[in-house]
């Protein structure tokens, strides 16, 4: 059998079905990929403890719309005696679609 004869249409056809699938499919898989890189970070910071990692320690100021503070107090591990201040800056990051 050629080569030729084995490119049916039908053939093609259900190539490009799988590739559109594939697409789908790492499209959904690169989504989650984000998701838990992101959840990953949180449980860091969020366990101190456990992970040596920086944490929220304190705030100070007024809040804003969001309630978000003026300053936080950035701990840069667990048992340290010293925390540094940060500043809002205004600038926001997004994760969600516009």
């Amino acid at each position: 059998m050629k080569r030729s004869d084995m490119m049916t249409d039908d053939y093609v056809d259900s190539l490009r079905e799988e590739i559109a699938a594939l697409k789908t499919v790492n499209e959904k898989l690169h989504k989650a990929l984000e998701i838990y890189e992101r959840e990953r970070i949180r449980f860091k910071h969020a366990k101190p403890e456990m992970s040596g990692e920086f944490f929220i320690a304190g705030y100070h100021g007024p809040k804003d719309d969001n309630l978000m503070p003026q300053f936080i107090e950035v701990c840069p591990a667990y048992g340290v005696g010293w925390v540094m201040i940060y500043e809002d800056t205004g600038r926001k990051i997004s994760y969600e679609g516009s």
